[in-house]
């Protein structure tokens, strides 16, 4: 078994995921939450007073720890880092 399949069982065990979902938020979480994103979690993680480090971050993005709070405002930010992208590429299917 794959460390990615590993991940997505641990996001159905974790979050009571069918296959689909942990597929979807795994996707999403890989492709919009990029270089740096630690720092922007921690950020949003504290205006929700949530206190977490980096490592913590890290741990629930690859499916190595559960945090059901931290992974919704992680799922929440990659959203927030979606929006820009599709309106690009909406722009450019315009033109």
């Amino acid at each position: 078994m794959c460390l990615h399949e590993i991940r997505i069982l641990n996001f159905q065990d974790a979050y009571k995921l069918n296959k689909e979902d942990a597929e979807s938020a795994a996707k999403l979480l890989d492709e919009y939450l990029k270089y740096g994103y630690t720092a922007d979690v921690i950020q949003k993680a504290k205006e929700e007073n949530l206190e977490v480090k980096s490592s913590l971050v890290r741990l629930v993005k690859n499916g190595s720890s559960c945090n059901p709070r931290l992974f919704r405002i992680m799922l929440d930010l990659a959203k927030e880092n979606q929006k820009p992208v599709v309106a690009v590429q909406e722009a450019f299917d315009r033109d």
